[in-house]
């Protein structure tokens, strides 16, 4: 049994309702039964809508509901569809679905004929229950394995109604090609004349050698160009007196080349046969009296100039190169050229010795904090005190200031007793700093205190020094280090235009061989006519089986197609009478 449906889904499923009518009414369907078959597995469509919606995906349930009961039951419109119940989930809203299948089925009085195997279509879904809760896949019908085993008659290639168009078709054909026979036998004749020229552009004699393929191919163009150039076709028509224009004269006109050498077929059509050997000899004379007077007055004018544009390339290109050189010579030699990665060398030096420094002097400051603490420690003060020298020199001491009062107050302050006393005094006030500062030393920690002092302020003044030394190098070297960057920017620059000058250069060569080549062509290529057109001896066929052959195949294909479309539009003529689409417009009135 199937688990409870939730009651959100199934609000959204009573509530869109009217949206499972309004697309099943737009699909007219075409009789009672299929309204009632569509209606009923619109529902199931619908049922399982509810489950796949989001409310996130940034679409309201009714239009997502009605794209999806369009596409499913579209595909489902034009085959037959078996008897559908409804699960059991909707039973209370059963007697809703099947009065909307009653109200779309009076649409549709008319039934529509099953189309010829139409009970091989059938419900498929994924297995094992399409109605199951949530629904696990989509809806399908399972088309027909092979031809005439169910499918539907709008769906493949309609052989059997182009079948009865066949006659039609043949028809057509017969049409076609007696037309193409009355045109032709109609038709005047039409008499071609020939006559072959030798351009001189063979293999083994352009220019006095021999050249590639692709030049030849070139020049022979040219001169098949100019054959039928306005020009040439001008003075051809006024020779003969001709009252037609070029663009008319040169569709009757033809020039191939024959092979690979440099042999030209010149054709010419006509309504008479000395009219187109004359046209075809009057063509040849006049094109050669062009390409005389033509004598490479350009291509001559374009050698000149591309020769003067040559020589100041190339003295361009050698200023440039003597440029670059000179300047390598006085502004780039091997050692200038190092001077920026001296400099940098010199700073990274200057930085690990300014940071050693600061490293020193750390410790020095260290050194001092431990001689302050161990000169302010009370013991040392009492054992200093109580050393021998310095009670002998203190005691001393006080018995001169006792002298020193005495003979003060016997001669006075200006006696030279009293002068004497106090220079002793002096004396023995250094002898007792001299001997406590012996009592001091004597002690190990601030010896060593003492030591590690020395040697700091020894490492600090050679890193003072080293420090001085490299920021006196490097003043000196970051100007030229500097300057060797700009002659290095130069040197790019002069290195650029003469690359420059040299592309120039070889561009402006190319372009002389190629002006050197077409003056050289224009003058020295010999065109002669090497068979002069003589009156043919019968008129051309006009191309009388090809006109045939292709009059069939655009018949066939044209009648092909016409009674395809015919074929198609007939099923849909009968499934969709005229008129019957108007027929919902009162229902939906009643229910809007």
């Amino acid at each position: 049994m199937a688990p409870p449906l939730p009651q959100a889904p199934l609000g959204l499923f009573e509530a869109h309702l009217p949206v499972l009518e309004r697309v099943v009414r737009a699909l007219a369907p075409a009789s009672p039964d299929q309204a009632r078959a569509l209606v009923t597995l619109g529902a199931l469509v619908l049922l399982r809508a509810t489950t796949e919606w989001r409310p996130d995906a940034g679409l309201s349930f009714a239009a997502y509901a009605e794209a999806t009961l369009g596409s499913e039951l579209l595909r489902h419109l034009d085959r037959p569809l078996p008897a559908l119940a409804l699960p059991p989930e909707l039973a209370c809203l059963a007697e809703r679905v099947q009065a909307i299948g009653e109200a779309v089925a009076r649409l549709a009085p008319r039934p529509l004929a099953a189309p010829p195997g139409a009970a091989a279509g059938t419900l498929a879904a994924a297995p094992p229950d399409p109605l199951a809760w949530p629904p696990t896949g989509p809806l399908a019908l399972v088309p027909p394995l092979a031809p005439g085993l169910g499918a539907p008659a709008s769906r493949g290639w309609p052989w059997a109604r182009l079948r009865r168009h066949l006659p039609a078709v043949l028809a057509l054909v017969v049409a076609t090609e007696v037309g193409v026979l009355a045109h032709a036998w109609q038709s005047p004749p039409v008499w071609v004349a020939r006559a072959t020229l030798d351009s001189g552009l063979g293999a083994q004699r352009l220019l006095g050698g021999g050249s590639d393929w692709f030049t030849q191919g070139t020049l022979i163009a040219n001169v098949m160009e100019l054959l039928k150039s306005r020009t040439v076709l001008e003075a051809v028509i006024g020779t003969l007196k001709l009252e037609e224009t070029p663009d008319t004269l040169v569709k009757r006109v033809t020039v191939t080349r024959l092979g690979q050498a440099g042999l030209l077929r010149l054709e010419a059509e006509a309504p008479d046969p000395t009219a187109a050997a004359e046209l075809a000899n009057t063509l040849a004379r006049e094109f050669l009296r062009y390409y005389a007077a033509s004598q490479s007055l350009d291509a001559r004018s374009n050698q000149a100039f591309f020769e003067a544009q040559t020589r100041a390339a190339s003295r361009r290109l050698r200023e440039a190169e003597d440029a670059l050189a000179r300047f390598r010579r006085e502004r780039m030699p091997e050692l200038q050229a190092a001077l920026p990665g001296r400099t940098s060398d010199l700073l990274a030096q200057r930085d690990e010795t300014a940071r050693a420094l600061a490293a020193t002097t750390a410790a020095l400051t260290v050194v001092h904090g431990e001689l302050a603490a161990i000169r302010r420690d009370p013991l040392l003060s009492q054992r200093i005190v109580n050393q021998q020298a310095v009670v002998t020199a203190g005691d001393r001491l006080r018995d001169m200031a006792t002298n020193l009062a005495d003979a003060r107050t016997l001669y006075g302050a200006d006696s030279p007793v009293v002068k004497g006393l106090q220079a002793q005094l002096a004396r023995a006030r250094s002898q007792l700093v001299t001997r406590t500062t012996e009592a001091a030393e004597q002690n190990p920690a601030l010896a060593e205190a003492r030591a590690r002092q020395v040697q700091l302020r020894a490492d600090a003044a050679m890193q003072r020094a080293r420090l001085a030394s490299l920021d006196a190098s490097i003043t000196r070297l970051r100007p030229q280090a500097r300057q060797a960057s700009q002659d290095h920017i130069r040197h790019e620059q002069l290195t650029r235009e003469v690359k420059v000058a040299e592309a120039h250069y070889m561009d402006l060569q190319t372009r002389l061989g190629q002006s050197t080549l077409a003056a050289v062509g224009a003058t020295s290529v010999p065109v002669s006519v090497v068979d002069p057109a003589v009156p043919p001896a019968e008129p051309e066929g006009g191309k009388l089986p090809l006109k045939l052959l292709l009059g069939a195949l655009l018949s066939l294909a044209l009648g092909g197609m016409a009674s395809y479309m015919a074929a198609l539009a007939g099923p849909r003529r009968a499934a969709r009478p005229p008129g019957e689409a108007e027929a919902p417009a009162e229902p939906q009135a009643r229910a809007a």
